[in-house]
């Protein structure tokens, strides 16, 4: 479940705009730039659907969750070993 909680988290982060990282970029974007941004949103949710289904193209958000998923439980190994 904390693995799938952190591939979630990753996935969430993709500057496509249907996504939570759409909505951040967006704020960080010139004013004077966001006409083009808006032009690349109409293709967001197919940047989301070739993510999904390109099934190499998952190393991008399981790499990072396994990362720190290790760290998380080394974290909890440390804490355990402590008392």
């Amino acid at each position: 479940a904390v693995m799938l909680n952190f591939t979630l988290f990753f996935f969430n982060l993709v500057p496509a705009p249907p996504l939570d990282g759409g909505w951040i970029v967006q704020r960080f974007i010139p004013y004077r730039y966001r006409p083009q941004f808006e032009q690349y949103a109409v293709y967001g949710p197919f940047v989301v659907m070739a993510l999904v289904m390109i099934s190499p193209l998952r190393v991008i958000f399981t790499w990072p969750a396994q990362q720190l998923l290790g760290l998380v439980y080394g974290l909890f190994g440390a804490i355990a070993g402590i008392g």
